[in-house]
């Protein structure tokens, strides 16, 4: 097709006229200000000062100007479509993720964390624990923990305590607790901080179990320090 500067102007406005009907029917009211109005034309003004010097200083076919048009409105429309969607894209990534990758915490907000169940309805995290300082080196380390409402308290495996620095030498298992395997002894101990996703507690109290824990527990010592905590849709949300 023959090179016509004209015919590619009009397909430029008709195409931007019918992006602007859209923009304005998505948005309305959006150019009631004087601000914004102002701001509008000075940008309108600047895109048809660049596209002028584009469209009559290009030499190409008028095809192939429609189809890079076409192409870089196509590109628009789906930023667009995109950004209009974009709580729903984040709660789909928020369900892949939970579905790959079950045990991090998923921040909803600054302070509210949410955590989906597992196949058998359980909720587990990865924490961020600053140890003892009075019972070991208070070493900080990533433990993953079994939410578990019944605990009375944060419980630590001794494998979980000793990477936490915990020196199991000056640990005194005075105390004890009633567990699915009967009477177990613990030792009472106090963690400098736990971290679930934006939430930090300090000072946790806890215990170190000699035995009879499979898995080290988050307990209401934590939990009930927070504003609140539920559970819907097969999702704990915790709120600090």
């Amino acid at each position: 097709m023959r090179h016509n500067p004209w015919l590619i102007v009009g397909l430029v406005i008709g195409g931007l006229t019918v992006l602007l009907l859209f923009l304005f029917n998505y948005y309305p009211g959006a150019l009631d200000s004087t601000d914004n109005l102002m701001r509008f034309i000075y940008l309108s003004i600047l895109l048809a000062a660049i596209a002028g010097r584009r469209v009559f200083g290009y030499r190409g076919s008028v095809t192939l100007a429609i189809k890079q048009a076409l192409t870089w409105l196509a590109i628009l429309m789906v930023i667009i479509i995109g950004y209009s969607y974009r709580d729903y894209f984040e709660d789909f990534n928020r369900r892949v993720s939970g579905e790959l990758m079950p045990t991090v915490a998923h921040d909803e907000a600054y302070g509210v964390v949410s955590l989906p169940a597992d196949h058998l309805g359980h909720f587990s995290v990865d924490a961020l624990v600053e140890g003892s300082r009075t019972n070991g080196s208070g070493k900080t380390s990533h433990i993953r923990f079994l939410v578990d409402t019944g605990a009375s308290t944060v419980s630590l495996t001794l494998f979980d305590a000793s990477r936490l620095g915990v020196d199991r030498s000056r640990l005194a298992f005075t105390h004890q607790f009633s567990t699915a395997n009967g009477v177990v002894f613990g030792a009472p101990i106090t963690l400098a901080a736990v971290q679930v996703g934006s939430i930090t507690i300090p000072d946790v109290r806890a215990v170190v179990l000699k035995e009879g824990l499979d898995h080290s527990l988050l307990g209401m010592t934590f939990l009930r320090r927070l504003s609140s905590f539920e559970i819907s849709d097969d999702r704990l949300t915790l709120r600090n």
